[in-house]
C-alpha cells in the first residue's frame, strides 16, 4: 500500500467514481487521510460511514494491519449506520481480531437490526469454524426473530455444512427457514457433496411447497428447482460437469425476481407485504402435452426420472443443439421446468410458445431471474437477442 495511491487506487475499481468525488471534497489523499477519518470519534458519523464504504472497495489495496485500529474504533460508535458498514469492512478484509466483537454484534439481541444483519453477513464471509458456530447458534435459536434466524442460514452457504443438516431446515415449520435451506442445497452444486440424500426431500418441498415466505423470497418450491433438477440431471447425464447446463421455468404467472417486483412491498419491519395474484387460467393437460412432444421429437423419452418424481405430472429427455434437455410438466398444471444449456432452451420455448394461443401470456425465466416474455411466433433467436442485452444491460 503506496500511501499517496489512494485516488489511483479507487479510480482502478468500477463504479467507484462517486466514492473519488467524496475523497476529493473531504480533502482526503491519502490512506493515512482515510484511516485516520474512519477512527476519528469526533469526526462527522455520516463522513466515517461513506469513508468505511470506500475502505470496502480498496480491499485489496489496504494495509489490513494498519485498517484494524480504525475499524475498531468505528464499531464501537453508537451511530448504526457507521457501525454496521464497519462490520462488513471487517468481514471483507478477514480481520480475525474482531471476532469477538462480531459474535457479540451478531448475537446480542439488543443490537440494531441492522447492525446484526451486517455481522451476521460477515461471519458468512469468515469461513471458519468458528463463525460457522455462532451461525447455526442463531439458526437454532428458537426464541430469536425468525428473519434473523433466516440471515444466518443463507450466510452457512460459505461454509461446509452436510446435506442433511440442510435437509431438517427444509422441513422445518418456517417457510423462511425452508426457502433459505433449498437456497443453500443450491449453492451446494459446486461443492463435492453429493445432493442425492436430499431428493426425496426436495421432491416433497417441490411438489407441495408453493409457500412464500414472510421476508424477502418467492415461493419456496421454486427455490428448491435448483438443487432439485441438478439431482436428476447428474443422474441421467453421462458427464455433467462438463455442461454449462440451467434451470428454467416456462410460466405464465409471475416468478421469481418478477413476483419480487410485482406482488411484495418491503416494509419497515422489513416483513413483506405480499399483494394477491391474479387466478391462473391455464392447465395443460399431461397427455395433450406428451403427443405434442411425441409429434415433435421421435426419438424423446418419457418418465424417465428415477425414483419418479412426485413434483412432476410428466417428466421428460430429449437430445436438442447437441446436448441432453430434461423437463417437467410441475403438477401444478402451469409451469414447465427445463433443465439444459441456453440454446437448447431458447430453441424449446419457441417451439413451446406455438402449442398456444396468442392471447395466453406466457414467460420464460431462468432460475431466480426476471421474466422474458414470449411473445407470439418469438423464434429462439429473438429470445437469445432480448437475454443478451438484458446482461449487456447489467454488465454497463
Amino acid at each position: 500500500m503506496k500511501d499517496d495511491s489512494l485516488i489511483e487506487d479507487l479510480k482502478t475499481i468500477k463504479h467507484a467514481g462517486k466514492d473519488v468525488e467524496k475523497l476529493q471534497q473531504a480533502g482526503v489523499s491519502t490512506y493515512s487521510q482515510l484511516l485516520t477519518l474512519i477512527g476519528d470519534e469526533t469526526a462527522d458519523t455520516e463522513l466515517r460511514s461513506e469513508l468505511c464504504y470506500v475502505l470496502w472497495w480498496l480491499d485489496r489495496y489496504v494495509d489490513k494491519r494498519k485498517a484494524v485500529g480504525p475499524l475498531l474504533s468505528a464499531l464501537r460508535s453508537k451511530e448504526s449506520e457507521l457501525h454496521g458498514v464497519a462490520v462488513l469492512v471487517c468481514g471483507m478484509t478477514h480481520l480475525k481480531r474482531t471476532f469477538p466483537l462480531l459474535t457479540k454484534f451478531a448475537t446480542a439481541k439488543d443490537q440494531p437490526e441492522i447492525v446484526r444483519v451486517y455481522a451476521i453477513q460477515t461471519l458468512g464471509m469468515m469461513r471458519d469454524v468458528g463463525a460457522l458456530t455462532v451461525l447455526k447458534m442463531i439458526v437454532v435459536d428458537e426464541t430469536e426473530d425468525v428473519g434473523i434466524r433466516a440471515h444466518a442460514l443463507e450466510q452457512t452457504v460459505s461454509h461446509t455444512v452436510p446435506v442433511e443438516e440442510y435437509m431438517i431446515w427444509l422441513n422445518d415449520s418456517h417457510a423462511d427457514l425452508r426457502f433459505w435451506a433449498a437456497y443453500c442445497l443450491g449453492g451446494m452444486r459446486y461443492s463435492d457433496f453429493s445432493l442425492l440424500p436430499a431428493l426425496a426431500t426436495l421432491d416433497r418441498t417441490v411438489a407441495t411447497d408453493h409457500t412464500v415466505p414472510v421476508y424477502w423470497g418467492w415461493h419456496v418450491d421454486r427455490e428448491a428447482l435448483l438443487p432439485y433438477e441438478l439431482i436428476y440431471y447428474h443422474k441421467l447425464h453421462r458427464d455433467p460437469e462438463d455442461v454449462p447446463y440451467y434451470v428454467w421455468i416456462i410460466s405464465p404467472a409471475s416468478e421469481y425476481q418478477s413476483f419480487i417486483y410485482t406482488y411484495r412491498h418491503w416494509t419497515e419491519s422489513h416483513v413483506y407485504v405480499t399483494d394477491e395474484t391474479p387466478p391462473i387460467t391455464l392447465t395443460i393437460d399431461r397427455d395433450w402435452l406428451s403427443k405434442q412432444l411425441q409429434q415433435r421429437w421421435a426419438d424423446i423419452r418419457l418418465n424417465v426420472r428415477e425414483p419418479r418424481p412426485q413434483a412432476y405430472l410428466l417428466n421428460f429427455q430429449l437430445t436438442l443443439s447437441g446436448e441432453m434437455l430434461i423437463g417437467g410438466l410441475h403438477r401444478d398444471g402451469y409451469a414447465l421446468v427445463l433443465t439444459c444449456v441456453k440454446d437448447a432452451v431458447y430453441e424449446f420455448a419457441a417451439w413451446y410458445r406455438e402449442l398456444f394461443a396468442a392471447e395466453q401470456a406466457l414467460f420464460l425465466y431462468e432460475w431466480a431471474d426476471v421474466a422474458t416474455s414470449l411473445t407470439p411466433a418469438i423464434t429462439a433467436q429473438e429470445i437469445r437477442q432480448v437475454l443478451e442485452k438484458r446482461d449487456e444491460d447489467r454488465r454497463a
